[in-house]
């Protein structure tokens, strides 16, 4: 019955895991398209500084604040997947772990 249990509760987490890593992929994707819209209105506002002197939406400003957004998404992307193989990893070493304690029940036992 344990087994089953660990089981069960293993098959959970891995799930949990690959919401973790969809949920990553997701706000990757969302960040892609703002750093995408970004892009094209650096490009719009002559994506070297077109527009005030060194102000807010100047061109290169926006096209930083993309490389920016493209940066953290795949930082972002990375660590969720590090983060969802730690859940698994886990979730193996408990199932592994209640295995040896079964071994050493049932050869305690007789």
């Amino acid at each position: 019955m344990a087994a089953a249990l660990v089981a069960f509760e293993r098959v959970a987490v891995v799930a949990e895991a690959a919401r973790v890593r969809e949920a990553g992929v997701r706000a990757a994707d969302q960040a892609g398209s703002l750093a995408a819209a970004l892009e094209q209105a650096a490009a719009a506002a002559g994506g070297t500084g077109a527009g005030p002197p060194g102000g807010v939406l100047s061109g290169a400003a926006l096209a930083e604040c993309a490389a920016l957004l493209a940066r953290r998404a795949r930082d972002g992307v990375r660590e969720t997947e590090q983060l969802a193989g730690r859940m698994e990893s886990a979730a193996e070493l408990l199932v592994g772990v209640d295995e040896e304690v079964a071994r050493g029940v049932a050869g305690a036992g007789g």
